[in-house]
């Protein structure tokens, strides 16, 4: 997607340069950058693939960057698989009010439904949340969203990284590195020596997921 594709698109979209910059989760000058022909991350381009065809504008190739060869409904459809095998998985947004349950697979099946619905900027989420004081530092502040997808700890933990996990008193956001206890976690924030606490791992009655992912407005 080059700098007067990007163009095209905002004005297409109807939306200045910082309406754009909040729907992307950057600052107004990042659309500057970009519309000037700075390289766009892939994610974002996948997020504003995804504006275009809520817009209902996908008719219009060009906003997309495609490129038909063929012609009449047929290739319409086709072009909008192909885009769509590309757009954002959209996963369950977990309301704070939730995070005082146990965050199980049986807990999406039986309320995912209900809860609402974000583009995650990476396949494979399984949910979503809103951090609010969990002290987890400048890369993960309060009031972004942090993308997570559910690991196997008896496999690999990548310790020292962001890590949800779900106990029966409910959800654990933190860092997780190992404890001074055999068979224990410790989970900490930004200052390990602050705020810091050890739990007790139980593969068999926890879940973990790990954080893969964290937009923010800037």
């Amino acid at each position: 997607m080059s700098d007067l594709e990007l163009k095209k698109v905002r004005k297409a979209l109807k939306l200045t340069q910082t309406e754009l910059g909040e729907k992307l989760g950057v600052h107004y000058k990042t659309i500057q950058n970009w519309e000037k022909g700075g390289t766009i991350p892939h994610a974002k381009k996948m997020l504003i693939r995804e504006l275009v065809v809520q817009s209902g504008k996908t008719a219009d190739y060009s906003l997309l960057g495609a490129n038909p060869k063929a012609s009449g409904t047929m290739a319409y459809e086709r072009e909008v698989r192909y885009e769509a095998s590309w757009l954002p998985d959209q996963v369950p947004l977990l309301p704070l009010s939730a995070r005082t349950l146990e965050i199980s697979p049986a807990h999406f099946r039986e309320f995912g439904a209900s809860y609402e619905k974000v583009m995650s900027p990476i396949k494979g989420a399984d949910f979503a949340t809103i951090l609010s004081s969990d002290g987890l530092g400048p890369e993960f502040p309060d009031g972004a969203i942090v993308f997570f997808k559910r690991i196997d700890p008896d496999l690999f933990i990548e310790w020292g990284k962001v890590h949800a996990v779900s106990t029966r008193n409910g959800l654990i956001i933190k860092r997780l590195n190992t404890g001074t206890k055999e068979g224990s976690l410790l989970c900490s924030g930004a200052d390990p020596l602050f705020g810091a606490f050890e739990i007790s791992r139980d593969s068999s009655t926890m879940y973990f997921y790990k954080a893969i992912a964290c937009t923010s407005v800037k």
